[in-house]
């Protein structure tokens, strides 16, 4: 009976003129002038009478059509009512429009209505949803709603009757006109069901028996899934290819094969994705078969599935094998890791088929050898990380344990001068847990989440022996665990990547800034005694900060009164214009997004290379010695003849300076240019000593003085050619790409 009903349907279908369909006339015109094809015709038709319209929209155009925000009211509020009643199988617009008529009622006799509701000139209001409502309004309620208000004014008109009919006409032909521009004309997936249909003869075909919405999204799966000629890397007969897929990953292939689609399992990149692929003769969409991940920098295959993880059927053997051979492909990786199959049978089956490839034969020879570069002759330790790595199993599963630990010293100068070590030590026994507390709340982002594992120890060189009053040089050993890693045989590669990373992180930049972080700790648990005038200098700068603010061109300070911190900075424009980029919803997300991520990327790593930061301090020491020279004195400081500067203090930095450059990010989207920002910060804190707090104060004033003259000298040339040649690169790629994905349905649209 099934095949019986469908053959008679589309029979039917066949024998069928669009203006035979009833549909409304300006419809048919509307589907005539976008599609020639009879059939594609009917098929646009079939999708479309049966598809709701925007209600609120059409609501909307419909008492509009009743003109009674004018002075040319058509019908009484008794017949509005007796109208809409009359709707009798288009109850959800019967719904809405009675709930409007209280509104209708009010502006036809001029009285004042609430803000919420509707009033002559405006819109129709969303209306009150005040019970259940009906179905949607389709065309064939349109077209009955259309009679019902054209039967009503033939009875009950006597003027201006057919000016009225005319009317009634238009506003429906406008209603229906919007509907199909909405859906069709300027709707993304509109034009591509047009795209379809007028792609090939017989693509009306496979729309067949179809809702308008599930005809959308076979449409949208068509062209998502259609194949680039130039992705094609091999073809076979009887429609079977490998696709080279050109990504670690792809939702496309994860759907069709039943598995992640990615060869980055746990993070972990294996390669490039290619898929066999079959298509035969009439079929719109191929058919995935076999999901192979191969990187070419080290000529390996990482993996080789079939659908669900699983091994690939046999039959699909020899296409594999090809693939190898064609690549000549060394190392072949899979394990079948990730699967409850057995893949013996089939590496066996590789290993006849492919005698030149170099088998990986276990997860456990992988894990050794990847313990072995951390630990063995290419050990990954560095001054301040050092690695320990073993292999080990869970009774299942054989992974690697990876620990790492981080270790530094800090010097403790502010205890130089102090001679009583017994005490010192007295004082830190009763401090560490709150030093290393605060060091842990600092944020070591990479740190065991075991708190006691952080340890910080005070310790001392000794007496000195050429000192004769016997001062002592103190300093902290820091040491504290990063995350254990527990890695499988999949992912050494990508872990590796992630220990080195790991391990050039902590360099001298990262560990100063740790140590700055120390010190600090030990200023405050230690300040009573090392330093007892710091806080009363502290004071006096919070106290002068009002004149101080206006007499500061460029740097802003804030205070945090509740940690005891006065922040000096100044945010820095660099002598660079960077291009900046609106999308405008012009290109896909899939393509904007990587595009415009190379494009920072590029800029951020010019920017770096330039080393503004070490320009402008190299820039700021020249002018510093050269006006300590020219005035062959200290920098005079504004705080009293008693004062003096420390010696140290004329010749270095003070201390808590820094310079941070903001990378590239966002500002490049916007119309025009923006600027890369570098910004000069200064931290003065209470704990401070009195030299150092007014000497940063003087300090501040020095390069208020030479800022714009550095900023002169900073070079831009070669930097400024290069991010202009990465803007046009940018540029290029979204045309060219956009270009490429769109080229189909262009040409198929222009007649």
């Amino acid at each position: 009976m099934i095949k019986i009903k469908i053959t008679k349907k589309s029979v039917m279908q066949e024998a069928l003129k669009i203006d035979q369909m009833g549909l409304p006339d300006i419809m048919v015109t509307l589907i005539r002038e976008d599609l020639t094809s009879r059939l594609n015709q009917v098929r646009l038709g079939l999708l479309l009478k049966d598809k709701p319209l925007r209600e609120q929209g059409a609501a909307t155009a419909l008492f509009n059509l009743l003109d009674f925000s004018e002075d040319k009211f058509l019908f009484s509020s008794a017949a509005l009512k007796s109208i809409f009643q009359s709707f009798e199988k288009h109850k959800k617009f019967q719904d809405m429009a009675l709930m409007h008529l209280d509104v209708v009622a009010l502006a036809m006799v001029g009285e004042e209505v609430d803000d919420r509701d509707w009033r002559p000139g405006m819109p129709t209001p969303e209306p009150r949803r005040s019970g259940p409502v009906g179905r949607p309004l389709t065309l064939k309620d349109l077209k009955g709603m259309r009679k019902s208000f054209k039967k009503y004014m033939k009875k009950n008109a006597v003027e201006q009757k057919e000016e009225a009919l005319e009317h009634i006409d238009n506003k429906f032909d406008q209603i229906i006109t919007q509907h199909y521009y909405e859906t069709i004309r300027n709707n993304e997936a509109g034009s591509l069901l047009i795209a379809f249909l007028r792609n090939h003869p017989s693509n009306e075909k496979d729309l067949n028996e179809k809702s308008y919405k599930e005809a959308i999204k076979y449409v949208r799966r068509f062209f998502n899934e259609q194949e680039v000629e130039d992705q094609i890397v091999g073809r076979y007969s009887k429609g079977f290819f490998w696709y080279s897929i050109g990504s670690t990953a792809c939702s496309i292939e994860a759907y069709r094969m039943g598995h992640c689609g990615s060869s980055t399992m746990g993070n972990s990149p294996g390669g490039m994705l290619y898929s066999l692929r079959e298509k035969r003769t009439g079929q719109k969409i191929s058919d995935s078969h076999v999901t192979l991940a191969y990187a070419a920098e080290d000529s390996t295959v990482y993996q080789i599935k079939g659908k669900g993880n699983c091994t690939p059927d046999e039959k699909y053997g020899p296409y594999i094998v090809d693939f190898l051979k064609k690549y000549e492909v060394e190392t072949i990786a899979e394990t079948g890791a990730h699967s409850d199959c057995d893949f013996t049978e089939f590496i066996n089956y590789l290993r006849d088929e492919y005698p030149d490839g170099n088998y990986v034969d276990s997860v456990e020879e992988i894990l050794d050898q990847f313990v072995n570069d951390i630990v063995g002759e290419n050990q990954l330790d560095t001054e301040y990380v050092f690695f320990d790595a073993e292999v080990d199993h869970d009774g299942e599963e054989f992974y690697a344990r990876v620990g790492s630990n981080v270790s530094f010293t800090v010097e403790l100068p502010m205890f130089s001068e102090y001679e009583d070590k017994d005490f010192l030590e007295e004082i830190f026994d009763e401090e560490k847990e709150k030093i290393e507390d605060a060091l842990w709340d600092y944020g070591l982002e990479d740190a065991d989440e075991d708190r006691s594992m952080l340890n910080i120890q005070l310790k001392f060189f000794g007496e000195r022996a050429s000192d004769p009053r016997n001062r002592h040089e103190a300093f902290a050993e820091v040491s504290y665990p990063l995350e254990t890693k527990y890695v499988r045989a999949e992912n050494v590669d990508y872990e590796m990547r992630q220990l080195r990373s790991t391990a050039t992180y902590y360099r001298e930049e990262e560990i100063e800034e740790l140590r700055g972080e120390v010190q600090e700790y030990f200023q405050k648990s230690y300040q009573d005694i090392i330093n007892p005038d710091g806080p009363k200098a502290f004071a006096d700068i919070v106290a002068a900060l009002p004149s101080l603010r206006e007499e500061f061109q460029y740097f802003e300070l804030e205070l945090d009164e509740e940690d005891g911190l006065l922040y000096a900075s100044v945010d820095l424009s660099l002598p660079l214009r960077i291009r900046q980029f609106s999308n405008a919803a012009r290109y896909s997300s899939s393509l904007w997004r990587p595009a415009l991520g190379d494009y920072v990327d590029d800029i951020n790593s010019t920017v770096d290379n330039m080393r503004y930061g070490q320009k402008i301090q190299h820039l700021l020491e020249k002018e510093r010695l050269s006006l300590a020279r020219a005035a062959e004195r200290q920098l005079k400081l504004d705080f009293g003849p008693e004062f003096e500067v420390d010696e140290k203090f004329r010749t270095d930095e003070p201390f808590g300076l820094g310079m941070k450059r903001r990378r590239v990010g966002p500002d490049v989207i916007g119309d025009g240019f923006t600027q890369p920002k570098l910004s000069i910060e200064l931290e003065i804190s209470a704990i401070d000593k009195k030299s150092n707090i007014l000497y940063s104060i003087e300090y501040l004033r020095f390069v208020e003085k030479v800022l714009p003259r550095i900023l002169e000298q900073l070079p831009r040339t070669g930097a400024q050619n290069s991010i202009d040649a990465y803007a046009n690169k940018f540029q290029r790629r979204l045309e060219q790409r956009s270009l490429r994905e769109n080229k189909k349905i262009k040409i198929k649209i222009i007649r």
